[in-house]
Order: C-alpha cells, then structure tokens, then sequence
C-alpha cells in the first residue's frame, strides 16, 4: 500500500470512529431520556390508579358529596368476590340462586348480582 493510501485509510477509521462514538453517545442520550420518560410515565400512572374512577363508582362519575348510605355501594367493583362484598355491605338480607346465578339482597331494592363463576356482574344501589 502507498503512503497515500494508509493516510487515507487511517482518516476515514478515525472518522468513523468518531461518527459512531457520536452515534452511541446520541444513543445513550436517547436511552436516558427514555428512561426517564417511563419513570414520569410510571409516577402519572400512580397517581392516576389512586383516584375514583368510573368503574370503581358503579359507572357513574365520582361525586365528593356521596350520601352516607351509598358510600359502601360506590366502592363496588365487577369482578369482585363474595367475600369482598360481604366485606363493603356486610351480610346480605337474603340471597336467591338463579341456576349458577346468585342475587344478594339488601335493604330497600339494592342488590349484588353474582355472575356463574361467582364474581359481581352488577348492583343496584340503595
């Protein structure tokens, strides 16, 4: 090889070196502020898990000014167990088996409706 030649080769490695150690580094950067957009992401997330949502409310919108008989209801969720019923409302006044169905009743007209594997699929509040 001529001396021309290696110079040539040996400028055009150490840019590309250059080039790709810019590269990596961009890439760093760029991994880093991914980072720290899922950690914002996963923070937002949380707070967000905290708050009354509509499914947690029985399909209506959270209300601060809830009546003091229907805080329990409100806490309702589908998909719920028994047990977790029966810890919000307490023992129902009396519980009717439709097939592998099972309403529980409480005072008034409220109800839990259980759906066949035995978790809530509905409810009417009081």
């Amino acid at each position: 090889m001529s001396l021309a030649v290696s110079v040539s080769v040996l400028i055009i490695t150490l840019t590309a070196h250059k080039l790709l150690g810019a590269q990596e580094k961009t890439l760093e950067e760029r991994v880093s502020n991914l980072e720290m957009l899922v950690s914002d992401l996963n923070s937002r997330l949380l707070q967000l898990e905290k708050q009354p949502s509509a499914k947690s409310t029985g399909g209506k919108a959270p209300n601060q000014n809830i009546p003091a008989g229907k805080v329990a209801w409100r806490t309702l969720q589908k998909d719920m167990t028994k047990a977790q019923v029966r810890e919000i409302l307490g023992e129902p006044r009396n519980i009717q088996m439709f097939g592998s169905f099972e309403i529980w009743s409480y005072k008034g007209s409220s109800r839990v409706d259980f759906d066949a594997s035995g978790y809530v699929d509905g409810w009417s509040e009081p």
